[in-house]
């Protein structure tokens, strides 16, 4: 798991490895990535959105903006928490996924970037 904190929002992410699975004769790697997020601050915000960037050696960057529509945005009163889970789907074993939430304050609507961070994706093998 890694964690960043900024003034007002702490961040975690956990990826960990779900499935293999074959798309069209192409071996793909699933990951599902848990984000923890806290609110530290004093204020009530709102989780606008979530860009996440995912990159492998055999495919080009992916950049993913889920927007969440005003009834279905989470708010997170001062010491809540939430967790948000996505999967990711990567060609090659070893990649990796970053991102930034956008949170918005619900009393004077000022939007803060929160960068997640950055986590390696990396398939495990079992030898014989």
């Amino acid at each position: 798991m890694t964690e960043s904190t900024t003034k007002t929002i702490h961040v975690s992410v956990k990826p960990f490895f779900n499935k293999i699975f074959i798309n069209n004769k192409r071996t793909e790697f699933m990951f599902n990535y848990t984000i923890y997020i806290k609110n530290l601050g004093k204020e009530e915000v709102k989780i606008i959105g979530i860009n996440r960037i995912t990159r492998d050696s055999l495919s080009p960057t992916k950049n993913i903006y889920d927007k969440f529509d005003e009834p279905n945005r989470l708010i997170l009163r001062p010491n809540m928490a939430c967790e948000v889970e996505y999967s990711y789907a990567i060609i090659s074993s070893v990649g990796y996924a970053k991102g930034h939430l956008i949170i918005g304050n619900t009393n004077n609507y000022e939007t803060e970037n929160i960068p997640l961070p950055l986590v390696n994706l990396i398939v495990p093998f079992v030898l014989n």
